[in-house]
């Protein structure tokens, strides 16, 4: 399943404002899914 959200983060997020575009895609999709964490919290700066 995480295959398909870096894919989406791959191709969205080619000449886009990561957060205005692509988090919200990929949020959109995990929603339909049914996946309710899509992604981890970053572990260190």
């Amino acid at each position: 399943m995480s295959a398909i959200f870096c894919v989406l983060d791959a191709v969205y997020s080619i000449g886009a404002h990561y957060d205005n575009h692509v988090v919200p895609v990929v949020k959109r999709v995990a929603t339909d899914l049914e996946v309710y964490s899509p992604s981890v919290e970053m572990s260190g700066p």
